[in-house]
């Protein structure tokens, strides 16, 4: 009987963890850079603002990743530009580290919050000048990124370029106010 029972539960529950569902195939679309996949998965499930495990985004993926015009459709259909994951970090900060100039101007003007920082205290201007980045932080400056703000270690954007030899940062920074430590 007790078998009977395991090989039931095993019959009708085994379907349901081998097939993803729209949440994970959107992810799935987003990440591969699949735009056909992606608009086809929106117009069936109609939510753009799915999360996976760690809370991050498709929105998050595709600005990582640097697919503009997937970005451009979630943002068409709505997704949330300032969505946080479980660090706190943003699709903007995400398009900032990958030096994403495109999606960082789409992002901002759909209304990304330069401001917000992660759980250790960077903003997407900290991880544009740590990853050498000078047009994408020219582009959050000139969006009112604060030059000045610290991290959580006490570190400026400022602090972070220089620190890995990225000197046209650096300069761009000081040339915007920054103050040297």
């Amino acid at each position: 009987m007790m078998k009977k029972c395991i090989y039931v539960i095993i019959i009708f529950l085994l379907p349901i963890y081998l097939v993803a569902g729209p949440s994970e195939n959107l992810i799935k679309s987003v990440s591969k850079g699949d735009l056909d996949k992606t608009r086809s998965i929106l117009n069936s499930s109609g939510n753009p603002n799915v999360k996976d495990k760690s809370q991050k985004t498709a929105l998050m993926y595709a600005a990582e990743k640097g697919h503009y015009y997937i970005v451009q459709l979630l943002l068409q259909n709505k997704v949330r530009v300032n969505d946080i994951n479980n660090f706190k970090k943003t699709a903007l900060m995400y398009a900032a580290e990958n030096g994403e100039y495109h999606i960082v101007k789409l992002l901002l003007s759909s209304g990304a919050n330069v401001h917000q920082r992660t759980n250790d205290g960077k903003t997407a201007l900290f991880y544009a000048a740590a990853f050498g980045h000078t047009e994408v932080a020219r582009l959050l400056v000139q969006s009112k990124a604060d030059v000045n703000v610290r991290n959580n270690m006490g570190l400026t954007a400022f602090a972070a370029a220089m620190s890995i030899g990225h000197k046209d940062v650096a300069n761009l920074l000081l040339e915007s106010g920054a103050k040297r430590e």
